[in-house]
C-alpha cells in the first residue's frame, strides 16, 4: 500500500511538473504573440502608407491611422463596413467587386499593383497605387486580402500638368517650324526672282553690247 502511495505522489508530481512546463512554454509563447501584436501595431502606426484588410464580404477588418487620414475617418467609422458601397466611387464599385469576387473564390489570382480611385468622406476622390495579398487559413483557403496603398493623387496630377506643357510646347514647335518653313519657300521664290532679274537685266547688256558692235 505504501509503495503505491509513493508511486502515486511521484506519478502526480511528474504531472505536476509536466504542468507547469506546458504553463511556462503558454506563458512565452503568449508573450512572444504579444510582442509580435505589438509590433505589427507599431508597424500600423507608423507605415506611411494605408493599409486595409477586408474579408470575403468586403467589410473591413483592419485600417491603419494613414488610410482614416487619407479617408477622413475615424478607425470606429471604418472597420466593419463594407469597403466597395462605403470608400469607393459608385462608377467604379461593380467593377471593383466582381474582379474581388473572383480573387476570393480563386477564379483569378490576386491582382498585385492596381490603380483606382477612393471616397473620402468629404466627397473628393484620392488615386490609391495599391499592392495586393490575399490572407489564407492554416488549411490554405481564402479568408480576405490585405492592400497597402500609396495616394499619388497630387503625382498623376503633376504628370498630367507635364504632360499639357509637354503637348503645348510640340504645337509651339510645330507651328514655328512651319513658320519657318513658309518663311524658307517665301525667300525661295524672292531669290527665284532675283535671280530672274539678273539674268533679263544680263542679256539686255548683252544685246546692247552686241548692237553696238554692229553699229
Amino acid at each position: 500500500m505504501e509503495n503505491l502511495d509513493t508511486k502515486t505522489k511521484e506519478q502526480l508530481l511528474k504531472e505536476i511538473e509536466a504542468l507547469k512546463l506546458r504553463i511556462t512554454q503558454f506563458e512565452q509563447a503568449e508573450k512572444k504573440a504579444i510582442e509580435e501584436r505589438n509590433k505589427t501595431q507599431q508597424y500600423l502606426k507608423i507605415a506611411d502608407v494605408m493599409l486595409v484588410s477586408i474579408d470575403l464580404s468586403g467589410l473591413v477588418q483592419l485600417i491603419n491611422p494613414k488610410g482614416c487620414e487619407v479617408l477622413g475617418y475615424s478607425e470606429e467609422e471604418i472597420l466593419g463596413h463594407n469597403w466597395f458601397d462605403n470608400f469607393l466611387p459608385e462608377r467604379i464599385r461593380e467593377n471593383v467587386k466582381v474582379v474581388a469576387k473572383k480573387v476570393f473564390t480563386g477564379e483569378m489570382e490576386s491582382v498585385k499593383y492596381y490603380e483606382n480611385e477612393i471616397l473620402t468622406k468629404s466627397g473628393s476622390e484620392r488615386l490609391i497605387a495599391w499592392h495586393n495579398a490575399v490572407l489564407t487559413d492554416d488549411m490554405g483557403n481564402i479568408i480576405g486580402t490585405l492592400s497597402s496603398g500609396e495616394d499619388i493623387t497630387e503625382r498623376k496630377n503633376a504628370e498630367k500638368e507635364l504632360l499639357k506643357h509637354r503637348e503645348r510646347f510640340e504645337e509651339l514647335v510645330n507651328e514655328r517650324t512651319k513658320e519657318l518653313e513658309e518663311k524658307n519657300k517665301e525667300l525661295d521664290r524672292a531669290l527665284k526672282v532675283f535671280v530672274g532679274r539678273e539674268l533679263t537685266i544680263k542679256n539686255l547688256q548683252n544685246k546692247v553690247l552686241a548692237l553696238g558692235g554692229k553699229l
